[in-house]
């Protein structure tokens, strides 16, 4: 009997003992303290501290974690302090004026009859007086080593824990009006990092057509990224960096200090040499794979694993297309969150600033938005050349283009891409031309010096007898005729026109009995074939089935050849007159024009188009002298003119005005078609594509191709 009631005993000791350590936790002397609930294992905690105003979905360690759904049910008004877990199924509520069971169904939203066996969603549940606590399954507690400190002005704190259950840091988190969410994070192991304007920095040289944006300052990336920090970017780097999505591609833009050349730090890292293409790593991520292309653009340089994103990119900024200069685009990268900062991102996953300041970080959420990809809308073509650009011919189409450089280069593309390049040595005589040379569609380059004379096909490759070697210098370009099914070349020397095949065999010379001067004319008049040969003074008809002077006469300085059915005649400005010049020499007075000027003849509509200037006036007449469009110009400077007649009869000037670079567009009646001018230099072509008005023109080495309805 009696060792029964000894083993009684000890099997009663035993409960109590093993009651008491499970639930100690539970019980009224450490009153759920929150300290000893949660530790390490927990990773980290979330302190609601104003239930009403936090909305745990905005703070990512928590929106899908654990414990998010719990909390996503529970009535927020209904407690005044909340304690919860990343890691682990359980959480800690505090209400003020204590528990109870009524209380506790109204923050459920259930029906509770005994406080026995509580549970919710699988949680098991006890409460005592302010605490109730939520828990699945068997957990350890292991108390840790510190208070939990925050601002109990903040919306709501997180702690983190880190070995030996101590805080790691801790962030207090204060959503504000307008969904902007602060999150100021106190470290001890951040040891580097300012705050930065990169909207000074940058806005003005970063496309507008992104569909991303993250700026890092250069102190506090290094402290996270260390393939950075013991790069070649961190060496030249000044402020800081921006990585962007520009039309489907990575392009960083770095500043970098005064004096310091990032193309010779990064030669000096590869070492290699004259080239602006890399593999040595900037960052931990870029690049993923392969090699970039660098870039400087003045005070910054580009970079992008494709050459043609940077120049692309480049072009932007060239036109003005930059945030900085679009009110709607800087609200929407810079507006909401801090001007200084030492990290931003931009994207639709939404918006986040990181400033660090004495040991602390401040993280400003603004909420998700959709960054307007201009990418998608854009309204030009920019094709970068690589050279300054002097010249260009415009092909059929949208991007097709071959392009003449100052220093010999020439160039083709295709729907905006580069498909070939070449050069040639010499100054080139006169303009780029496009020929036809076997009447087959297929479109040639044209062009010579004063020694040779060059021909390019669709793919960049001389043409068959190409280049022509001249025995004695040109003092003309060349002119191209097709005649009875085949093709010729003439130009001029000093004492004779040489004739030349399709193939560049020479035919025969011709005596002109004058220096030519000016590029010759070919034309057909009584089923004959004529060529005009002349200079500033006179003119040479040259008949070239009989090859002899047909007829010759003094024609004045600066008349312009038009060419018609069956006649060739001149226009010239005498006595602030229009006067034309029949091929048998007879003159017709037209018009007075004031300080009047011939800029041009427009012959690519279906009748040749006269330009003349007079004063701030252009004036557009036909081959009759009868003008039927004006324009009056607000500038001084102009540097070229071009017309165009769509299908429909539809009239549409470009003006180019040499001193600002910008090209204005206007109808036959004088009236702006667009409210703001386009950015261009040298040159202005227009045409109609698809029923939008095309407008290629120059800016530094790129042609850039506007659409405009």
């Amino acid at each position: 009997m009696f060792k029964k009631i000894i083993l009684f005993l000890i099997l009663t000791v035993s409960i109590v003992w093993l009651a008491y350590v499970g639930l100690d936790i539970m019980s009224d002397d450490n009153k759920y303290h929150p300290e000893q609930l949660f530790a390490k294992a927990d990773g980290e905690l979330l302190i609601v501290l104003r239930p009403i105003e936090t909305k745990i979905a905005a703070i990512e360690s928590f929106d899908s974690k654990i414990n998010g759904e719990l909390y996503a049910k529970i009535n927020k008004e209904s407690f005044d302090r909340a304690y919860i877990s990343e890691n682990r199924p359980h959480a800690l509520l505090i209400r003020n004026d204590g528990w109870n069971l009524q209380k506790i169904d109204e923050l459920l939203g259930t029906s509770t009859t005994s406080k026995n066996e509580l549970t919710f969603d699988g949680y098991q549940i006890r409460f005592l007086k302010k605490h109730l606590y939520l828990w699945k399954g068997d957990l350890d507690y292991e108390a840790n080593n510190g208070d939990f400190k925050y601002d109990k002005n903040a919306s709501a704190a997180i702690v983190r824990f880190k070995d030996e259950n101590e805080i790691g840091s801790y962030t207090d988190v204060y959503f504000k009006d307008g969904g902007l969410i602060n999150f100021i994070t106190k470290d001890k192991a951040i040891k580097a990092g300012k705050k930065v304007d990169d909207q000074e920095l940058f806005s003005g040289y970063i496309s507008r057509a992104i569909s991303s944006y993250h700026f890092y300052e250069r102190d506090y990336y290094s402290d996270v990224d260390s393939v950075f920090a013991k790069g070649p970017m961190f060496l030249w780097m000044n402020n800081g960096f921006v990585e962007v999505k520009y039309k489907g591609e990575k392009v960083i833009i770095s500043d970098f200090i005064d004096g310091q050349d990032p193309l010779l730090v990064l030669q000096d890292f590869s070492q290699v040499f004259d080239t602006n293409r890399f593999e040595v790593p900037l960052t931990n991520s870029y690049p993923a794979k392969g090699s970039y292309t660098v870039r400087q653009l003045e005070d910054i340089v580009v970079i992008s694993t494709k050459g043609t994103t940077c120049d692309q990119f480049i072009a932007d900024y060239k036109l003005g297309n930059t945030i900085a200069l679009f009110e709607a685009k800087s609200k929407e990268v810079y507006g909401l969150l801090p001007r200084n900062v030492s990290e931003r991102s931009i994207s639709s996953d939404g918006q986040v600033s990181r400033s660090v300041y004495q040991g602390k970080v401040m993280e400003t959420h603004a909420g998700k938005i959709e960054i307007e990809n201009q990418a998608e809308t854009s309204s030009t073509i920019n094709m970068a050349s690589g050279f300054q650009v002097e010249d260009f011919v415009v092909l059929k189409g949208k991007g097709n283009v071959v392009l003449l450089g100052s220093g010999g280069e020439i160039a083709g593309f295709s729907n905006g891409k580069q498909m070939w390049k070449s050069s040639f040595e010499g100054e080139p005589i006169g303009k780029l031309e496009q020929i036809d040379l076997h009447a087959n569609g297929e479109e040639y380059t044209l062009i010579n010096t004063k020694d040779r004379i060059y021909l390019w096909n669709s793919k960049g490759e001389q043409a068959t007898g190409f280049p022509i070697k001249l025995d004695d210098d040109a003092v003309n370009e060349v002119k191209f005729y097709r005649w009875k099914g085949r093709s010729y070349f003439l130009i001029a020397t000093a004492d004779h026109v040489i004739h030349y095949n399709a193939k560049g065999g020479e035919l025969n010379m011709i005596r002109a009995n004058i220096l030519i001067t000016e590029k010759i004319n070919v034309w057909a008049s009584q089923r004959r074939l004529f060529a005009g040969f002349r200079n500033d003074k006179d003119f040479v008809m040259y008949d070239m089935d009989k090859q002899r002077i047909h007829r010759s006469f003094e024609i004045g300085a600066k008349a312009t050849p038009v060419k018609i059915p069956n006649e060739l005649i001149h226009f010239t400005i005498q006595e602030n007159r229009l006067v034309r010049i029949g091929q048998k020499a007879e003159r017709t007075p037209y018009g007075s024009y004031a300080n009047g000027k011939i800029l041009g003849v427009n012959t690519r509509s279906k009748n040749p188009i006269i330009i003349i200037r007079s004063d701030n006036e252009l004036h557009f007449l036909n081959i009759d002298g009868l003008p039927f469009a004006q324009i009056r110009i607000p500038f001084n400077e102009i540097a070229d003119v071009d017309i165009h007649i769509n299908d429909l009869g539809k009239t549409s000037i470009a003006v180019l005005d040499g001193l600002e670079n910008n090209v204005y567009l206007y109808s036959a009646d004088g009236n702006a078609l667009l409210e703001q001018s386009l950015e261009g230099q040298e040159k202005v072509h227009l045409q109609t594509v698809r029923g939008e008005k095309q407008i290629t023109t120059i800016v530094d080495d790129f042609v850039i191709q506007y659409f405009e309805n």
